[in-house]
């Protein structure tokens, strides 16, 4: 059982609509200076397959870089506090231990892409629109 009955009913149907669909659009991912380090191109949507282990996750995503870089297995999640974070996908590693096929550099890296795929998703707004 997931969290998604935490998540507002608006947001909740937002990624119902989304669900197997691809959004293709320019969404930049800022480095540590502000500027612009790379580009998030489309965001595809899928269901929690019932037997996943993960009970947070509210959806899959595979997210597209420019420049050809494809990330899959990304989960969207709730926290304890009802707020949506991306979770980086899983891989195996030697002696059966879990670790992270794709790890951002370090945590502004990792905000600056949830922030990107967020706003793709239109569940945050850019702020300028705030």
């Amino acid at each position: 059982m997931t969290l998604a009955h935490r998540l507002p009913l608006d947001i909740s149907a937002h990624l119902r609509d989304l669900t197997e669909r691809s959004i293709a659009g320019r969404w930049p991912i800022l480095d540590s200076w502000g500027e612009p380090g790379a580009t998030l191109t489309s965001v595809k949507v899928q269901d929690v397959p019932y037997d996943v282990r993960d009970p947070r996750a509210v959806a899959y995503l595979t997210i597209e870089l420019a420049g050809g870089i494809r990330i899959d297995g990304m989960a969207l999640r709730v926290n304890s506090r009802g707020e949506l974070l991306v979770k980086f996908p899983p891989r195996e590693r030697h002696h059966r231990r879990r670790g992270t096929a794709a790890l951002p550099i370090n945590d502004h890296a990792r905000g600056a892409i949830e922030k990107a795929v967020l706003e793709a998703l239109e569940l945050q707004r850019p702020p300028a629109l705030r």
